[in-house]
């Protein structure tokens, strides 16, 4: 509620702003301080209430973001009109939001399915060496799938140490936060300035000294550090003692997919554009699917490029997923004499239903929210989907911008409802496995 009380505090102290000459955009740097005080307590209140308050965040993080989220959205709105506030708000879920949790997610499940096993002695320079490949990793997979990928053999090699918390700590700063500086793959501030039309290789030549000057520090500073510790230990008993080899990968498959999708990031969609759309104009369609004989200006058309684009990741996703679950449960439904059907159906698919309400939502939330397939590949206007169709109300000469935030907010609310009652489901589906040892 603090930061709806402090909306009218925000009206006071705010610059002048008019909407941008292109349209209803807001320039963001001619904001007075003040507006970012919504998103600093929304930060604070991840910091803080899930250690002062755990019950009230588990239970109701979203309602807390959704009030911060308010305090910013209610004088945005009453300083610069509704329609300003509409655009701004689907802006950045459509342009920002969206494409952001597609990457998360995809890089999440690649490096998911990608499994170290094996165990080695975690002394200081094993460590070290953990770290500073970890740090580098965490660039090509982002700092999620880098820190998914390697923080449970570091703490296998770790686990017959009394003193390992240090580890945990400095592996947090390197791997989960320093080292997604060198590209757009990984930290979202880069990608998201990647999808605003920075190229994808200046972090890269322009963050590289220092990300060497910090990491080289605290490496450092960590080696000295575990090195004190381990010295003091003495020698323990292993509990996992060292394997053969010590290391092995299992996964190699997601490796090579990974690289398919680091490389697709690099190429723009408009680089399939012509022969899409070449192929749409030149293949037939039987009378009953088309009106006009062609694949061009028919929704089965669309609903094609969607399916042949998703199946693909679609059924990547949930393939790894399914390879998690233990295959003793496989087996105890064939000794009960279970059938492949039952097996799948009363077994499987419940243990699932995370993974599958998780896809759900980013589907539909991608699919739903596509403007650049039904611009391209349609051309009658009551074909359009929603979100293309929104593009009919702004004239050449004129442009209601009333009538546009309103159907704006109206194509919005089906992805909010869908988020909403997906959500715990949503967020469970993208933190399966991260708790396992």
């Amino acid at each position: 509620m603090l930061a709806l009380a402090g909306a009218p505090l925000l009206l006071l102290t705010a610059q002048p702003c008019a909407a941008a000459e292109s349209g209803l955009h807001v320039d963001g740097a001619l904001l007075g301080p003040l507006w970012a005080l919504p998103f600093v307590g929304l930060l604070v209140s991840i910091a803080v209430l899930p250690l002062a308050a755990p019950q009230l965040w588990h239970h109701h993080y979203g309602k807390v973001a959704l009030i911060w989220a308010l305090g910013f959205l209610i004088p945005f709105g009453v300083a610069h009109g509704l329609a300003a506030a509409s655009f701004e708000l689907l802006h950045v879920a459509l342009i920002d939001y969206v494409p952001f949790i597609v990457l998360l997610f995809a890089l999440y499940v690649v490096s998911g399915g990608v499994f170290v096993d094996g165990n080695i002695e975690g002394t200081p320079f094993v460590n070290t060496c953990f770290l500073a490949g970890g740090t580098l990793l965490a660039s090509v997979t982002g700092t999620t799938g880098a820190s998914v990928l390697l923080i449970r053999p570091l703490l296998r090699a770790n686990d017959d140490r009394p003193s390992r918390i240090h580890v945990v700590i400095f592996f947090i700063f390197l791997v989960s936060n320093i080292g997604g500086a060198l590209s757009p793959l990984g930290d979202p501030p880069l990608y998201l300035g990647f999808l605003k039309g920075v190229d994808f290789f200046w972090p890269g030549q322009h963050l590289w000294r220092q990300t060497l000057l910090v990491a080289a520090i605290l490496l450092i500073v960590f080696y000295q550090i575990d090195s004190s510790l381990r010295s003091r230990e003495g020698l323990r008993l292993d509990p996992t003692p060292q394997t053969r080899p010590p290391i092995k990968v299992r996964g190699w498959f997601n490796i090579a997919l990974l690289m398919i999708f680091t490389a697709g990031n690099l190429l723009p969609q408009q680089v399939v554009i012509t022969p899409l759309f070449r192929l749409y104009l030149a293949l037939p369609l039987p009378a009953p699917l088309s009106d006009n004989g062609i694949w061009y200006d028919q929704l089965f058309g669309i609903v094609m490029i969607h399916l042949a684009f998703q199946l693909g990741f679609c059924t990547f996703v949930l393939s790894n997923y399914f390879k998690q679950i233990p295959k003793e449960l496989n087996e105890a439904a064939v000794v009960d004499g279970a059938s492949v059907w039952k097996t799948y159906t009363s077994v499987l698919l419940p243990l699932a239903r995370p993974a599958l309400a998780a896809l759900a939502t980013l589907e539909f939330t991608w699919i739903y929210n596509d403007f650049f397939w039904g611009i391209l590949l349609l051309r009658t206007g009551d074909k359009f989907p929603i979100t293309s169709a929104l593009n009919n109300l702004s004239g050449q000469f004129f442009t209601d911008n009333n009538l546009l935030a309103a159907g704006s907010l109206m194509v919005a609310l089906p992805t909010l409802i869908v988020y909403f009652a997906l959500q715990k489901q949503f967020v469970a589906g993208l933190t399966l496995g991260s708790t396992k040892g």
